[in-house]
């Protein structure tokens, strides 16, 4: 069966297309009533953390190291998996100066991706 021929059995679908450095989502659903495919795709979209994260150089590894945060954490924090604590948020904001960034701002603000 290929991604685009409906399965009755499942429901719903996600699937990624790569796009440059970044996945790009597509959710598949199957109507049973219809048997209709919709493919629907997500805007790319990052949080400032990530793009200032990777001016400084920084791997995700490196930064979860000088935050004392496990890299799963991070990695969720940066794919919106996960809100991010008052005590990670400061964690992370410490780090990221202690690394030489010099910006003002909310680290954990959803911008576009570029």
């Amino acid at each position: 069966m290929s991604l685009f021929e409906p399965d009755f059995d499942n429901r719903a679908k996600i699937g990624s297309v790569f796009a440059g450095n970044r996945y790009r989502t597509l959710c598949l659903q199957c109507s049973r009533n219809t048997n209709t495919v919709y493919l629907e795709e997500t805007e790319l979209k990052m949080i400032v953390l990530q793009k200032e994260r990777t001016k400084l150089g920084l791997s995700q590894a490196k930064l979860s190291r000088l935050s004392d945060l496990n890299a799963a954490t991070v990695c969720g924090i940066e794919r919106e998996r996960m809100k991010p604590w008052p005590g990670q948020r400061a964690k992370i904001e410490t780090a990221m100066r202690e690394a030489g960034w010099t910006g003002a701002g909310d680290l954990f603000e959803v911008i576009a991706d570029e």
